[in-house]
């Protein structure tokens, strides 16, 4: 571990005063104490505190931004949590675990945030659901997952470990040569697919091992690292992205398959990569460009089927029949659906 020059209670940290002006013992980070002048390390625990002030110690401290639960009965009898952290002004690189925990960053705390940064985070363990930009995700260990820091998230763990990489908004706009907030499918898809996702793991995980014992300026190389592979994987899944006759035919060719197999059950992402000979990234990224999601397609094409079926079968033929030659074998499932869709339940679209 890299010497340590300062002690509070629950932190500690290395840097002077001239580069970097914050006191993590006196006071909670905020965008008015800005960024260090240089690479330095910072921790945080609970390990030597109270077990009743620990969980408020923690989230006032390591979570500033983020509105977290009030503690239960287990939390204020103890609770355990601590990380190790590299800042820059080029990124940062954390460590960190904690008990069980829920928390999320709302739309008012978005509206004030100073930054536009991309948080890479690698699940080494526990459980955690994200929920992100509408959609809801289970953190799988060995997983990448990313999120933009000036969106609404919330997330619920339990003993979880991560690492976490901070690329900043400014790197991204450079590299990319683009300055809104990437989407989340568009990040989604970078790390799921690209050949170079176990090359940034990989240099997380000797982060985390090695890199808070370096020297600043070895660390500062060692971040830097990590932060060029995670650029090169965007870069190359915006390349592809701006492809669009290539995509374009993709998703023609998917279309098609799509309404020749409508009524096959097995119908789904699995079976039209199969069919088209594609990657995944491909055939998602050709129905992206579109406005449109796989399966989220295909359910509206057999919907849509389903509903003009109804208005002209004939009366002896039932719903749950229709329903089948539309792929649908779940009829409590079917019902549901058919009712978003529409407004009304499948019966009321019968003549």
């Amino acid at each position: 571990m890299t010497e340590v020059a300062q002690v509070g209670q629950g932190v500690r940290w290395d840097w002077a005063q001239e580069v970097w002006g914050w006191r993590p013992d006196r006071e909670v980070w905020s965008a008015a104490q800005g960024l260090p002048r240089g690479n330095v390390y910072l921790s945080v625990s609970t390990a030597a505190l109270p077990a009743r002030s620990a969980y408020e110690f923690w989230c006032e401290t390591a979570l500033p931004g983020l509105d977290v639960a009030a503690p239960d009965a287990i939390q204020r009898r103890g609770f355990e949590a601590g990380l190790d952290a590299i800042v820059s002004p080029s990124g940062e690189f954390y460590r960190t675990y904690w008990d069980a925990l829920s928390a999320r960053r709302s739309r008012r705390h978005c509206a004030n945030a100073e930054s536009r940064d991309l948080d890479i985070s690698l699940l080494l363990g526990g459980r955690s659901q994200w929920f992100y930009e509408g959609t809801s995700r289970q953190g799988k260990p060995g997983g990448l997952f990313a999120y933009a820091t000036d969106r609404p998230i919330a997330f619920d763990s339990h003993a979880y470990q991560g690492l976490h990489l901070v690329v900043r908004q400014a790197d991204l706009a450079a590299s990319l040569e683009r300055d809104e907030t990437l989407s989340a499918g568009f990040v989604d898809r970078a790390f799921a697919t690209s050949p170079l996702a176990p090359f940034l793991q990989t240099q997380l995980l000797a982060l985390a091992q090695r890199g808070f014992g370096l020297p600043a300026s070895a660390r500062e190389l060692a971040l830097a690292n990590a932060r060029d592979i995670a650029l090169t994987i965007l870069q190359h899944e915006l390349r592809e992205y701006r492809r669009p006759e290539a995509d374009n035919g993709v998703f023609l060719a998917a279309r098609q398959l799509i309404n020749r197999y409508l009524s096959n059950p097995e119908l789904g992402p699995a079976f039209l990569l199969e069919k088209l000979g594609c990657s995944r990234a491909t055939l998602y990224r050709a129905f992206a460009r579109q406005g449109e999601t796989v399966s989220g397609f295909i359910r509206e094409q057999r919907l849509q089927r389903v509903h003009r079926l109804l208005r002209q079968a004939p009366e002896h033929a039932t719903i749950a029949e229709i329903a089948r030659r539309c792929g649908f074998l779940d009829s409590a499932s079917f019902s549901r659906q058919f009712r978003q869709r529409f407004g009304m339940p499948p019966r009321e679209c019968r003549p």
